[in-house]
């Protein structure tokens, strides 16, 4: 077929409603055959044949949809790969290996929280490197305070390099607790720590009224003795106190008359504070009827009651 001087027209459509361009060809010559772009989509060329034209031809792009890399890296280290077409989304790929895992330190603890795309996109649109993000909390140990004959007294968990919460000094009939066998001052393994002790004799002390009744009076110490282990040689600071009106305190029953007093402790022991009935005051200078009265104690007050009125211990009127 020879070539002549005829121009046909190649149109270029980038699908059957879109026109590219046209481009003019002379017979028997090759169209340029341009190349078209589309979203998502990878060129592969066009479906009519553009070498030697000899007629008009209309022609349309096609395309294959594009398919990208992506990648998952932990702590830098590839561990997986997969394809992925344009516009998926990324959280919706599946990444089959399971939670990824990140060793802990003796310093931290590390809990996988997501991945994190690079680029920053939310659909894939190129090839793309997920990389593994986790959580960072500091690594806790425990520590185990027992006493001597290893019962558990307290346990608790630590930071690292932390300094550990110690329990209450423990006590044994007999002994004075001295210490702990292991430095807790800072904390960077398990610790199981045994309380120490050394020989001391202990009493026991009791603190009694008389009368005997709490609402009379109560005898106090320091904050924190337990009077069932009284180490030998321990001074005591006791205090007898008046709870309610109508008793005073009068003395101790071994003679003591001061209502506070120290004592040392060196064998068991027992402390009686005395109180004493105050006589009524005021009685007898109440107004109105003389008859009978009756004496109530309420939250540890003398009140008296006399006809449809109340007084306190001294006969003033309360109501």
């Amino acid at each position: 077929y020879s070539k002549d001087d005829t121009e046909w027209t190649v149109t270029y459509k980038l699908d059957a409603d879109s026109v590219l361009c046209e481009e003019k060809v002379q017979d028997g010559y090759d169209a340029l055959g341009l190349t078209a772009e589309k979203v998502g989509h990878t060129f592969t060329g066009w479906d009519q044949d553009l070498h030697q034209v000899h007629n008009n031809i209309t022609t349309t792009a096609q395309f294959e949809q594009a398919i990208y890399t992506v990648r998952y890296r932990v702590e830098g280290v590839e561990t997986y790969s997969i394809q992925a077409v344009h516009g998926m989304n990324v959280a919706s790929i599946y990444y089959p290996k399971g939670t990824p895992v990140k060793e802990s330190t003796k310093t931290t603890v590390y809990t996988f929280k997501k991945w994190a795309p690079t680029p920053d996109i939310e659909t894939v649109t190129a090839d793309l490197v997920l990389d593994a993000v986790f959580d960072e909390t500091p690594r806790k140990y425990t520590v185990l305070f027992q006493d001597w004959d290893h019962t558990e007294l307290f346990s608790t968990q630590v930071e690292y390099g932390a300094t550990a919460e110690q329990p209450s000094a423990p006590k044994r009939t007999n002994f004075k607790f001295v210490g702990w066998d292991i430095d807790f001052s800072k904390v960077y393994s398990d610790l199981t720590i045994t309380a120490l002790y050394e020989e001391w004799p202990t009493y026991h002390v009791t603190l009694l009224t008389e009368p005997a009744n709490e609402i009379v009076g109560v005898i106090l110490t320091e904050d924190g003795i337990d009077l069932d282990y009284v180490l030998e040689g321990t001074t005591l600071h006791l205090m007898a106190v008046t709870y309610g009106d109508g008793y005073e305190f009068t003395k101790w029953a071994d003679g003591n008359t001061e209502s506070s007093r120290a004592v040392t402790i060196n064998a068991n022991a027992t402390y009686t504070a005395l109180f004493e009935e105050q006589p009524e005051q005021g009685l007898e200078d109440v107004q109105g009827d003389k008859g009978q009265c009756t004496k109530v104690i309420i939250d540890g007050k003398l009140y008296i009651l006399r006809g449809e009125n109340v007084y306190d211990a001294q006969g003033i009127l309360i109501k």
